[in-house]
């Protein structure tokens, strides 16, 4: 509905692979939840993006499929 919309569309809580496929069937472009990262403080958050980590296409991110 969202898509229909033209609104961009978060999946929040996405925990499991079998939710990030049914995701990307339904043409949910974003997404956020354990399965991509569990929370971590903002000092750990830094580190992670400086020294390049954060790679979401590894884990399959669903921005990869909009």
């Amino acid at each position: 509905m969202g898509n229909n919309l033209n609104l961009r569309v978060i999946a929040e809580g996405v925990e499991t692979r079998e939710q990030l496929e049914f995701l990307r069937e339904h043409n949910c472009p974003f997404g956020r939840g354990y399965y991509f990262s569990r929370p971590l403080p903002p000092k750990e958050m830094d580190t992670l993006l400086r020294v390049g980590l954060l790679d979401l296409e590894a884990h399959g991110s669903l921005d990869a499929c909009a």
